[in-house]
């Protein structure tokens, strides 16, 4: 198994719009997507989602979006 090239970028509330446009060109030519979320679990209560990760995937390298929905 040989691993592709990977970036990992981090988005909250604090990520620029100039970022979350060039990211948001990047997803428009992507073809492959893989997807998890996380949450968090509160007794008696729904969870709460707390991260996205989505990865593009490109044939030598992919890109690794963390986007945090809920400051844990």
């Amino acid at each position: 198994f040989q691993p592709t090239n990977y970036e990992i970028i981090f988005i909250n509330r604090t990520t620029s719009i100039e970022k979350l446009t060039e990211l948001n060109q990047q997803i428009n030519q992507t073809k492959i997507f893989m997807m998890d979320t996380e949450s968090i679990n509160v007794k008696f209560q729904p969870n709460i989602p707390t991260i996205i990760q989505l990865q593009m995937c490109f044939e030598t390298t992919s890109t690794i979006l963390i986007v945090e929905t809920h400051h844990l």
